[in-house]
Protein backbone atom coordinates (compact mmCIF):
# COMPACT_ATOMS: atom_id res chain seq x y z
CA UNK A 1 0.00 0.00 0.00
CA UNK A 2 1.12 3.50 -0.77
CA UNK A 3 -0.54 6.30 1.15
CA UNK A 4 0.05 10.02 1.08
CA UNK A 5 -2.07 12.65 2.72
CA UNK A 6 -2.35 16.04 4.29
CA UNK A 7 -4.94 18.72 4.99
CA UNK A 8 -7.66 16.12 5.52
CA UNK A 9 -7.12 14.52 2.12
CA UNK A 10 -5.42 11.30 1.07
CA UNK A 11 -4.29 9.27 -1.91
CA UNK A 12 -4.06 5.56 -1.36
CA UNK A 13 -3.00 2.81 -3.72
CA UNK A 14 -3.32 -0.86 -2.87
CA UNK A 15 -1.33 -3.51 -4.67
CA UNK A 16 -3.36 -6.30 -6.33
CA UNK A 17 -3.04 -8.73 -3.38
CA UNK A 18 -4.12 -6.04 -0.92
CA UNK A 19 -7.05 -5.15 -3.18
CA UNK A 20 -8.20 -8.78 -3.17
CA UNK A 21 -7.87 -9.09 0.60
CA UNK A 22 -9.59 -5.80 1.37
CA UNK A 23 -12.33 -6.45 -1.18
CA UNK A 24 -12.99 -9.88 0.30
CA UNK A 25 -13.15 -8.40 3.81
CA UNK A 26 -15.62 -5.71 2.71
CA UNK A 27 -17.76 -8.28 0.87
CA UNK A 28 -17.71 -10.59 3.89
CA UNK A 29 -18.83 -7.78 6.18
CA UNK A 30 -21.77 -6.96 3.90
CA UNK A 31 -22.84 -10.63 3.90
CA UNK A 32 -22.41 -10.83 7.67
CA UNK A 33 -24.63 -7.79 8.17
CA UNK A 34 -27.42 -9.73 6.42
CA UNK A 35 -26.89 -12.89 8.47
CA UNK A 36 -26.32 -11.68 12.02
CA UNK A 37 -28.62 -10.12 14.56
CA UNK A 38 -29.05 -9.50 18.26
CA UNK A 39 -27.15 -12.02 20.34
CA UNK A 40 -24.38 -12.46 17.78
CA UNK A 41 -21.14 -11.16 19.36
CA UNK A 42 -20.12 -9.30 16.18
CA UNK A 43 -23.56 -7.70 15.87
CA UNK A 44 -23.43 -6.68 19.52
CA UNK A 45 -20.00 -5.10 18.93
CA UNK A 46 -21.09 -3.22 15.81
CA UNK A 47 -24.42 -2.13 17.34
CA UNK A 48 -23.67 -1.66 21.04
CA UNK A 49 -26.46 -0.84 23.46
CA UNK A 50 -26.78 2.92 23.83
CA UNK A 51 -28.05 2.69 27.38
CA UNK A 52 -27.44 0.48 30.40
CA UNK A 53 -31.17 -0.13 30.71
CA UNK A 54 -32.27 -2.99 28.43
CA UNK A 55 -35.70 -1.49 27.68
CA UNK A 56 -34.24 1.93 26.81
CA UNK A 57 -31.57 0.29 24.66
CA UNK A 58 -34.19 -1.71 22.77
CA UNK A 59 -36.35 1.37 22.25
CA UNK A 60 -33.34 3.30 20.94
CA UNK A 61 -32.45 0.44 18.55
CA UNK A 62 -36.03 0.40 17.26
CA UNK A 63 -35.89 4.15 16.60
CA UNK A 64 -32.47 4.43 14.92
CA UNK A 65 -31.28 0.89 14.24
CA UNK A 66 -32.39 0.75 10.62
CA UNK A 67 -30.79 4.13 9.84
CA UNK A 68 -27.51 3.06 11.48
CA UNK A 69 -27.55 -0.22 9.57
CA UNK A 70 -28.28 1.50 6.25
CA UNK A 71 -25.49 4.04 6.84
CA UNK A 72 -23.03 1.23 7.64
CA UNK A 73 -24.00 -0.68 4.49
CA UNK A 74 -23.70 2.45 2.34
CA UNK A 75 -20.22 3.21 3.74
CA UNK A 76 -18.95 -0.30 3.17
CA UNK A 77 -20.55 -0.49 -0.29
CA UNK A 78 -19.10 2.86 -1.37
CA UNK A 79 -15.61 1.85 -0.22
CA UNK A 80 -15.97 -1.46 -2.03
CA UNK A 81 -16.98 0.34 -5.23
CA UNK A 82 -14.02 2.75 -5.01
CA UNK A 83 -11.65 -0.13 -4.41
CA UNK A 84 -13.00 -2.02 -7.43
CA UNK A 85 -12.84 1.08 -9.64
CA UNK A 86 -9.19 1.65 -8.69
CA UNK A 87 -8.39 -1.93 -9.69
CA UNK A 88 -9.88 -1.60 -13.19
CA UNK A 89 -8.41 -2.34 -15.60
CA UNK A 90 -6.28 -4.88 -13.76
CA UNK A 91 -2.70 -3.67 -13.63
CA UNK A 92 0.28 -4.60 -11.54
CA UNK A 93 0.11 -1.31 -9.69
CA UNK A 94 -3.54 -0.29 -9.64
CA UNK A 95 -4.67 3.32 -9.48
CA UNK A 96 -4.89 5.81 -6.65
CA UNK A 97 -8.06 6.21 -4.66
CA UNK A 98 -8.35 9.95 -4.02
CA UNK A 99 -10.12 10.76 -0.78
CA UNK A 100 -11.46 14.15 0.21
CA UNK A 101 -12.49 14.81 3.81
CA UNK A 102 -15.89 13.07 3.53
CA UNK A 103 -14.50 10.03 1.70
CA UNK A 104 -11.62 9.82 4.15
CA UNK A 105 -14.02 9.79 7.09
CA UNK A 106 -16.12 7.12 5.36
CA UNK A 107 -13.08 4.90 4.78
CA UNK A 108 -11.94 5.30 8.38
CA UNK A 109 -15.38 4.30 9.62
CA UNK A 110 -15.63 1.32 7.24
CA UNK A 111 -12.18 0.10 8.29
CA UNK A 112 -13.23 0.47 11.90
CA UNK A 113 -16.28 -1.71 11.21
CA UNK A 114 -14.03 -4.32 9.58
CA UNK A 115 -11.64 -4.27 12.52
CA UNK A 116 -14.45 -4.50 15.08
CA UNK A 117 -16.00 -7.47 13.29
CA UNK A 118 -12.75 -9.33 12.70
CA UNK A 119 -11.33 -8.48 16.13
CA UNK A 120 -14.48 -9.75 17.84
CA UNK A 121 -14.41 -12.97 15.83
CA UNK A 122 -10.75 -13.51 16.70
CA UNK A 123 -11.18 -12.50 20.35
CA UNK A 124 -8.60 -9.73 20.05
CA UNK A 125 -8.39 -7.48 23.10
CA UNK A 126 -6.83 -4.07 23.64
CA UNK A 127 -4.05 -5.47 25.83
CA UNK A 128 -2.62 -7.82 23.20
CA UNK A 129 0.90 -7.06 21.99
CA UNK A 130 0.17 -7.67 18.31
CA UNK A 131 2.43 -10.68 17.92
CA UNK A 132 1.21 -13.51 15.72
CA UNK A 133 2.05 -17.17 16.20
CA UNK A 134 2.53 -18.48 12.63
CA UNK A 135 1.44 -21.95 13.77
CA UNK A 136 -1.93 -20.67 15.01
CA UNK A 137 -4.76 -21.72 12.68
CA UNK A 138 -6.06 -18.13 12.49
CA UNK A 139 -2.66 -16.49 12.00
CA UNK A 140 -3.64 -15.24 8.55
CA UNK A 141 -6.79 -13.59 9.88
CA UNK A 142 -4.80 -11.99 12.69
CA UNK A 143 -2.32 -10.64 10.13
CA UNK A 144 -5.21 -9.14 8.16
CA UNK A 145 -6.55 -7.53 11.34
CA UNK A 146 -3.18 -5.90 12.04
CA UNK A 147 -2.85 -4.79 8.42
CA UNK A 148 -6.34 -3.20 8.56
CA UNK A 149 -5.20 -1.41 11.72
CA UNK A 150 -2.17 -0.01 9.89
CA UNK A 151 -4.29 1.13 6.93
CA UNK A 152 -6.76 2.83 9.26
CA UNK A 153 -3.95 4.44 11.22
CA UNK A 154 -2.48 5.86 7.99
CA UNK A 155 -5.85 7.30 6.99
CA UNK A 156 -6.41 8.81 10.43
CA UNK A 157 -2.95 10.40 10.25
CA UNK A 158 -3.82 11.86 6.85
CA UNK A 159 -7.11 13.20 8.20
CA UNK A 160 -5.34 14.91 11.08
CA UNK A 161 -2.37 16.25 9.10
Amino acid sequence: MKLTGSSGRARVRFDPAETLILGAQLDELLVSLDEMGPGDPVWERLYPAAFGDADAAEEFREMVGEDLDNARRERVGACRAELAAAAEPPTRRGRDIVLGPEELERWIMALNDLRLALGTTLGITADEDGSIDPDEPLAGQRAIYHWLTAVQDGLVSAALA
